[in-house]
């Protein structure tokens, strides 16, 4: 009895043992199979955001493409409702005929670009002076007390004179305008078409159309030309004031 007792004693531990041997296996399979389950949920989910990246530049593209293909197509395949659209849009006159409407969208877009391309400039040189000006504080907080009491003075003197020289650039924007009221007392609806034509000829517009229609072509062209000139007279203004900031810098520049 003593030795089936201890046989059955024998007999539980090697049970014990294989147990423990195969739990480390078995729990080593489930780490294995839970990371290639999260490998796969992983890659799924990067797939997905592939495909609703692809979603969204191809809606971004969409509307691009729509809109070069309407531009593609010559104004004169445009029909007259479409051409109203546009000139709405553009915020010009709607009335008109087909060709008159087709000339005035052609103006129009003809003058954008100069219109755009003068205030990205004016925009370059007023960032180009706001950093000359940032540049200009730095310098100064290394001068030494003496230079910055000369500095504030020339500085002072700058200012009044940039301060005169906007004076007569808005005395040079405002004479053209007067000059123009002067001459051009009576509006634009009292004049007679043979003059509105001519005024349409001098400024390169077509001369073709009403009355009403050579009164607003006269009118934009004219506010465009003003716009244009004030661009010009800002860039002026801003190319003085950014040489005399540098002329400044040098100058500290030497006395450090």
């Amino acid at each position: 009895l003593k030795q089936a007792a201890v046989e059955e004693i024998v007999v539980e531990e090697i049970a014990v043992e294989e147990v423990a041997v195969e739990e480390p296996a078995v729990e080593e399979a489930a780490v294995e199979e839970a990371a290639v389950e999260e490998a796969a949920v992983e890659e799924a989910a990067v797939e997905e955001a592939a495909v609703e990246e692809a979603a969204v530049e191809e809606a971004v593209a969409a509307p691009e493409s729509m809109e070069v293909e309407e531009e593609d197509a010559p104004l004169e395949d445009w029909t007259l409702k479409e051409l109203k659209e546009e000139c709405k849009t553009l915020g010009l006159l709607e009335k008109g005929k087909k060709a008159e409407l087709i000339s005035r969208i052609e103006e129009a877009r003809a003058a954008a670009p100069v219109e755009e391309a003068a205030v990205e400039e004016a925009a370059e040189e007023e960032a180009a002076v706001e950093e000359a000006a940032v540049e200009e504080v730095a310098v100064e907080e290394a001068v030494v007390e003496e230079a910055a009491v000369e500095e504030a003075a020339v500085e002072e003197a700058a200012v009044e004179e940039a301060a005169v020289e906007e004076a007569a650039v808005e005395e040079a924007v405002a004479a053209p305008e007067s000059m123009e009221v002067e001459e051009e007392d009576a509006p634009l609806e009292d004049w007679t078409v043979k003059e509105l034509k001519e005024e349409c000829k001098t400024l390169g517009l077509l001369e073709k159309g009403k009355k009403a229609e050579l009164i607003s072509r006269i009118e934009e062209a004219r506010a465009a030309a003003l716009l244009l000139k004030k661009l010009l007279l800002k860039k002026l203004l801003l190319k003085k004031l950014l040489l005399k900031k540098l002329l400044l810098k040098k100058l500290l520049l030497k006395k450090l």
